[in-house]
């Protein structure tokens, strides 16, 4: 919907009904806890805008396989996809160098996940977060 700019704290927490979600233009932050433990969600793209990933908000989706994440984004908190079991494709749409920017920015982000590397418009970076 037209004007939310956020996703707030635990909004969609336990959901398991939720499989895939595109969240559209105009969402800038997604805030601590927003899918935590949505374990049917497999796969996720974010638009171009948005900027800040919160603690622990896509922590615990065990079945979340593809992760596309925008050239806009600035951080990812700590936790941020933590224990995520089936984790194997992750997409950035920025350049190595944005990526590097991000991570140095953000703190354990990808813990227990099977993918090692992101892969960039210019090339795969190794994740540091594992």
């Amino acid at each position: 919907p037209s004007g939310i700019t956020s996703i707030g704290e635990s909004a969609f927490k336990d959901c398991s009904n939720l499989a895939l979600t595109e969240l559209p233009s105009g969402i800038t932050s997604i805030e601590d806890h927003a899918f935590y433990r949505c374990e049917n969600l497999n796969y996720v793209e974010f638009a171009e805008g948005l900027e800040i990933i919160g603690h622990s908000a896509f922590a615990a989706c065990k079945n979340l396989e593809e992760l596309y994440l925008p050239s806009t984004l600035k951080e990812i908190r700590t936790d941020a996809f933590n224990l995520c079991y089936e984790l194997k494709n992750i997409y950035f749409g920025g350049t190595m160098d944005d990526w590097l920017k991000v991570d140095q920015k953000s703190g354990s982000i990808f813990g227990n996940v099977p993918a090692r590397k992101i892969k960039c418009i210019d090339g795969l970076v190794k994740l540091r977060n594992m």
